[in-house]
């Protein structure tokens, strides 16, 4: 096992590195916010894509990228996308009561009534929280 020490400087270094990726990250999502309030779907949607592939998983944009397939009626994808997004998230948020409430939208459309029943529960429990 190697072990590694970082001086101060390098540690003010990697600090601003880790504020400027954090600050792309959440402007980045503000415009992806923007363009959904306009609607501006097709571009909200290559947005999102981009962003994932450059960032990664992130629970708020595959949450944004569910229910814009819900709007476009694609709700066996949204139903994957969304429960992609449950998973990453932690489960007790609002982002998590979000997804779980679109979740059941889509179980009701595609009539999955195991999940319906499952994720509904799972949303009762986050309201008694």
């Amino acid at each position: 096992m190697v072990n590694y020490h970082i001086s101060d400087f390098g540690m003010e270094i990697l600090r601003c590195v880790f504020n400027e990726y954090a600050w792309r990250i959440k402007n980045h999502i503000s415009n992806i916010e923007q363009l959904i309030r306009n609607k501006n779907f097709q571009l909200a949607e290559r947005s999102m894509i981009k962003f994932l592939i450059n960032y990664g998983d992130n629970v708020v944009v595959w949450n944004y990228f569910g229910q814009l397939l819900i709007l476009k009626r694609d709700f066996k994808n949204a139903y994957v996308v969304l429960k992609h997004a449950y998973e990453l998230s932690s489960k007790r948020g609002k982002i998590s009561k979000s997804i779980l409430y679109h979740l059941v939208l889509c179980c009701r459309k595609l009539r999955y009534e195991d999940d319906i029943n499952c994720y509904e529960e799972k949303l009762k429990k986050m309201e008694r929280i």
